[in-house]
């Protein structure tokens, strides 16, 4: 989902594309220029702190320097001027900044004074890399991850959720795709995950501490610092396999052998240090892999190695047996956590009554119901007054139900999006015992909603198999009253009404091969319809029309998973929009057996 700092958490600015590289403050001075720096581990200059400066907004604080966050100097709203280090002032827009999905994991950091953003560029020769604010473009200075810095220390560089991620997916995908021959698995095993500078052992100490911002997993640190050894040692001997000419059938066998020693004490944390189950599986599973496809190179007829017997010496089809069980061993205990960790996640939404004072000085009491989500702080409450005519929320029980219902199911597809991402290499292992290729992606679609109130009037659907070229949202002197959206140029039909004031966004077409605009997250505040409605584009537009009133919302699924906006549905009453439920789509190799 859309990125979400948490509290009290250190994050890098990473560039995309500048390796190695971070934005940082060259030193503690007041009004020195931001840019971007070769990466230190032990430099505090380097790493930031998000703090809310409003819903969506924040301001970008350097913690090393107490008061300092990052400022646009002089609230300046010109091209290329210079982002800063700068004293806290509250009130000024130039030190709050919005971040707005670009899609993969990447964001876009939009100045709120001046709508431009943030970006590194050459400004000369004694310039280069400074960070500036910019007009939208397309060049690959505008966007950052917001990468957190690891609770362990580590001396590889920062990588980007969607990049480590990606790394563990490709480095399946290589192994799966690979003809057989002698070390397809152990090679990549080695040439892809063991470097003297990139340890797999340090990455996913980057990697546990993603999912303890995503999804608040706690490990004592002393554990995790033992399986982060464990895992290099692995690799290390993995490592001094590859390179020497000795026989290596029987040595994988043992390294195989050993891991299995070690694989219970994995599995029994899985849920709290998920990350290390994959890194192993994958592991794991490949060096298996390689047992089975290049069995008649490692072990050919009539010769035998030192430390040959029983133990260690497996027909071809005891391989591929042991494969199998271990597949399904690794596969079941990351579909538990899986469970676990989304059943604990949807606890932590609950409804209740509560009564408070009609005023801060009245004897009179009201009633009323709030529904809290106890993960990130969101609540939403309908009070009911009985001394008031007319009273909107008289079955403020209803209403609330209702809103705790929808919540869980709005969490419960956003969660499985997050899971998902998190698991891509995991997604993969139950194709490690076949050698034909890989399925072609299929598409996938979540429905985010509802968002709004109890009301439904006037039903709408948007147009399946369709891409949103355009949005129009309406509003009367403010307020939101309507939504039209635009499938391959056509309206669909004003949903509302029109109001006096229309925004539109219209999706650029891509231009020399480059990819079509896409909508990559939505946002907006309900109660009991929809108050306020915003959408964010891949090229860093934001378009939308009303008030922040009431609950915040946000719709968006994984960032990973390159998700776009497909259609929205939902109802309208002539007047507002009641309810709102968001469709998206995004590709991935199906799991070799469906779910159901």
């Amino acid at each position: 989902m859309s990125f979400k700092p948490q509290p009290n958490q250190l994050y890098y600015l990473i560039p995309k594309g500048k390796t190695n590289h971070v934005i940082g403050a060259p030193n503690a001075s007041l009004g020195v220029h931001l840019n971007n720096q070769l990466y230190q581990s032990d430099n505090e200059h380097q790493r930031f702190q998000f703090d809310p400066a409003g819903e969506k907004n924040w301001w970008l604080l350097l913690p090393p320097f107490k008061e300092h966050y990052i400022a646009i100097h002089d609230s300046s709203g010109n091209e290329k001027a210079p982002a800063i280090q700068w004293q806290w002032e509250p009130a000024k827009h130039n030190l709050r900044f919005q971040f707005l999905p670009a899609g993969n994991g990447y964001y876009r950091i939009m100045a709120l004074h001046s709508h431009k953003f943030l970006e590194i560029v050459d400004l000369s020769a004694t310039e280069k890399g400074q960070l500036v604010q910019c007009s939208y473009n397309k060049n690959d200075g505008q966007l950052f991850s917001l990468t957190p810095v690891p609770n362990v220390p580590s001396n590889i560089p920062p990588i980007a959720f969607s990049q480590k991620s990606g790394i563990e997916r490709t480095a399946t995908l290589t192994i799966l795709g690979k003809i057989p021959e002698v070390g397809a698995g152990l090679s990549f095993v080695v040439g892809l995950f063991w470097k003297a500078d990139d340890p797999l052992a340090d990455l996913w100490k980057q990697m546990k501490t993603y999912v303890d911002v995503r999804i608040r997993t706690l490990l004592m640190e002393n554990k995790l610092n033992d399986m982060s050894m464990e895992i290099k040692g692995i690799l290390k001997s993995v490592a001094e396999i590859s390179r020497d000419d000795k026989p290596k059938g029987a040595r994988i066998t043992g390294k195989v052998d050993s891991i299995v020693d070690i694989e219970e004490k994995y599995m029994a944390v899985a849920k709290t240090a998920l990350p290390y189950l994959v890194a192993l599986g994958n592991v794991q599973l490949s060096l298996r892999r390689t047992l089975y496809t290049d069995y008649d190179t490692l072990f050919p007829p009539g010769k035998s190695e030192p430390g040959d017997g029983p133990k260690l010496l497996r027909s071809k089809q005891q391989n591929l047996t042991e494969l199998k069980t271990a597949i399904a061993e690794y596969k079941t205990t990351f579909d538990e956590a899986i469970t676990t960790l989304v059943t604990n996640r949807m606890a932590k939404i609950h409804w209740e009554e509560i009564t408070g004072r009609r005023t801060a000085t009245s004897s009179f009491y009201i009633k009323g119901g709030r529904v809290s989500d106890d993960f990130d702080g969101w609540s939403l409450t309908f009070w009911y007054d009985e001394y008031i005519k007319n009273a909107r929320f008289k079955n403020y029980k209803e209403w609330a139900e209702f809103a705790y219902n929808q919540r869980k199911l709005q969490i419960q597809a956003q969660y499985a999006t997050e899971m998902r991402d998190l698991g891509k290499a995991a997604l993969l292992w139950e194709y490690f015992d076949q050698i034909t290729p890989l399925p072609a992606p299929v598409t996938y679609r979540v429905k985010v909603g509802a968002f709004g109130g109890l009301n439904h009037f006037n039903p709408f659907n948007g147009v399946d198999n369709s891409t949103i070229t355009a949005i129009e949202v309406y509003s009367l002197n403010g307020d939101l009253c309507g939504l039209q959206v635009f499938y391959n140029g056509t309206g669909n039909g004003l949903q509302g009404k029109a109001g006096n004031k229309t925004d539109r966004l219209n999706l650029d077409k891509g231009t020399n091969g480059e990819e079509d605009e896409f909508i990559t997250s939505v946002y907006g505040h309900y109660l009991d319809h929809i108050y306020g409605l915003w959408f964010v584009t891949s090229h860093g537009k934001i378009v939308g029309a009303g008030k922040e009133y009431h609950a915040y919302f946000c719709a968006d699924i994984a960032d990973g998973l390159k998700g776009r906006l497909e259609k929205i549905s939902g109802f309208n009453d002539v007047h507002t929009l009641e309810q709102l439920n968001f469709h998206w789509k995004y590709s991935e190799i199906p799991p070799k057996t469906p779910t159901v």
